[in-house]
């Protein structure tokens, strides 16, 4: 295994009045990176397909955990401040709560039907408790004391117009309390916060955009072969990858760290981690 662990970039590269700034990046081999989540001070990564490997904010490993061996992350519902998260694994059909400060995790089976149910990225944390959404706008209680998951419509009001909402639009993402939405005609992005309350519109640049991320009153639309940052509807930076690598991932957080992760076409075993300064 070849690993590389902050590389500083002295140079700026600038589109229109933005600047963004390599700050690190971290790239491994042989291992297919496909799942990339901030939580806290910690990046989660896969470690192949049985675990997960954690790095600090300057882009070094620090940790493995192993999970169990044809794991598959669809989702992570991370509660920071906390240093735990929920991984949602359809393929088998369960979810895992992980420790990250005690380093440890635990499998909740999903029963019955409840192994077809879609859970979309919508969630509310409590205290012992993860609130969620399927992507028909169902609620559901998981239990983390207890390890189960059951149906709860007592908790529907817990989201507010999000079930409307998701109803009307196509879900493309949800962080931090706010839904980033496809109009109907594919033509714009909506962001709502979880009271419906509509905080910006803004028109999708072209491209074949697989994210959309909302920050701070922007937009980070990401495909395989751009990153576009937009707000006011103007465009604040643009990112194009290096001739090797395309991108899968972006992650933002408050001071202004855009987390890129990115692998090699024409070596799918080489994944990349980049920060920048946006």
């Amino acid at each position: 295994m070849q690993e590389t662990q902050g590389i500083k970039k002295k140079s700026k590269e600038r589109t229109g009045d933005a600047v963004h700034r390599l700050v690190s990046r971290f790239e491994e081999w042989n291992n297919d990176m496909y799942f990339m989540e901030v939580c806290g001070d910690r990046i989660v990564v896969n470690h192949h397909y049985s675990g997960i490997k954690i790095l600090n904010l300057q882009l070094e490993p620090v940790d493995e955990l192993n999970l169990f061996d044809g794991v598959m992350i669809y989702h992570a519902y991370s509660d920071g401040d906390k240093k735990r998260m929920v991984l949602y694994c359809a393929e088998n059909g369960c979810l895992v709560p992980v420790d990250l400060a005690e380093m440890k995790s635990a499998v909740i089976p999903l029963e019955g039907a409840m192994r077809q149910t879609a859970f979309s990225p919508v969630h509310r944390w409590q205290e012992k408790e993860l609130l969620l959404l399927d992507y028909s706008g169902n609620p559901y209680r998981v239990d983390l004391s207890e390890g189960h998951v059951r149906f709860c419509t007592e908790k529907a009001g817990m989201f507010g117009n999000t079930a409307s909402l998701i109803r009307q639009h196509r879900l493309i993402h949800f962080e931090d309390g706010m839904l980033v939405l496809e109009t109907p005609s594919g033509e714009n992005i909506r962001v709502f916060d979880l009271t419906g309350r509509l905080i910006t519109e803004v028109g999708k640049p072209e491209g074949n955009w697989h994210s959309a991320v909302y920050h701070d009153g922007g937009l980070i639309f990401a495909s395989e072969t751009r990153i576009v940052g937009v707000r006011n509807h103007a465009t604040r930076f643009v990112l194009e990858p290096e001739p090797s690598e395309y991108f899968l991932k972006v992650k933002m957080t408050g001071d202004r760290h855009l987390w890129v992760l990115s692998s090699d076409p024409s070596h799918p075993e080489k994944s990349r981690i980049s920060q920048y300064r946006v």
